[in-house]
């Protein structure tokens, strides 16, 4: 059977109406594939959601499904293989998030502003963290990122004040615009051994991060990486491709392994800052 697009199923579903059923404050729309839960109605605010509605799998959360609700607490069932857009945007009281680990999908901003939000553990089968999905979520202090992870979407973890350490699996190959911008608190970062690219401004307002090694394998930086922060830069490998701002509001020197191709002799400069060998000045 061909597999289907389950974020289609998301949206496509809840146009019709006649196949919905209401269930413990839930409202879910039926699919060829199962129930999709398309909003909420009721006021508990611990929300579980059935793995199945009359012997019927539940396999998603549509887009908007929970937005600006007041719920503390949301459990969800293994037959669940994605979440819409927005799904649980704005949902302020949201402390507690247990996710099925058959998430394959999840849309853009997702869990954008659940200012109550401090911990959250990924499915491993999830591929790619969506643009903003934590962005704004002030008091969200770690997240354990899923083992198969590939991309980390623009804006992920935008202004996520808290947040202290990131530990990237070695499958991770694009960080996107912005990813890390304002997290204040954060000062331990293990990028993937094969990260290839970090998009514009990934690190920007890092105020407390003041080591930051870039693998090997990347072979493209951003505009701005840096900027606004005073980290120490180790590259690695050789010199990767780098836009022509690659340090804008950057202004300390940065640092490279010894016996590595592609930067300058000593003391001169790589896109306006100086390039020292490890351990030299």
């Amino acid at each position: 059977m061909k597999k289907v697009d389950l974020l289609i199923i998301v949206s496509i579903c809840i146009m019709f109406v006649d196949c919905g059923k209401f269930e413990g404050g839930l409202y879910a729309s039926k699919s060829d594939s199962g129930y999709v839960i398309s909003s909420y109605l009721g006021s508990e605010t611990n929300i579980v959601i059935p793995s199945e509605i009359d012997g019927i799998p539940v396999i998603a959360i549509g887009d908007k499904a929970f937005i600006n609700k007041s719920i503390q607490s949301i459990e969800m069932p293994n037959s669940v293989k994605a979440i819409g857009e927005r799904a649980f945007f704005g949902c302020s009281s949201l402390e507690e998030v247990v996710l099925s680990d058959n998430i394959e999908e999840i849309g853009d901003e997702a869990f954008l502003a659940c200012g109550s939000l401090k911990t959250i553990k990924l499915p491993d089968k999830l591929k790619k963290i969506p643009n903003d999905m934590f962005t704004n979520c002030f008091l969200l202090e770690s997240v354990e990122l899923p083992a198969q992870l590939e991309e980390i979407g623009d804006f992920a973890f935008l202004t996520c004040k808290l947040l202290k350490s990131i530990v990237m699996p070695d499958s991770v190959k694009l960080i996107g615009e912005y990813v890390f911008a304002g997290c204040d608190s954060l000062t331990f970062v293990k990028m993937s051994e094969g990260l290839v690219s970090i998009s514009d401004y990934a690190f920007n307002s890092c105020d407390s991060l003041r080591d930051l090694r870039i693998p090997a394998s990347v072979k493209q930086l951003g505009k701005g990486i840096f900027s606004s922060s005073g980290m120490r830069v180790v590259f690695e490998g050789d010199a990767p491709e780098a836009h022509e701002d690659v340090f804008e509001g950057f202004y300390e020197d940065i640092h490279y392994v010894l016996g590595t191709n592609g930067w300058p002799e000593c003391p001169l400069k790589w896109y306006g800052v100086y390039a020292w060998p490890e351990g030299g000045e």
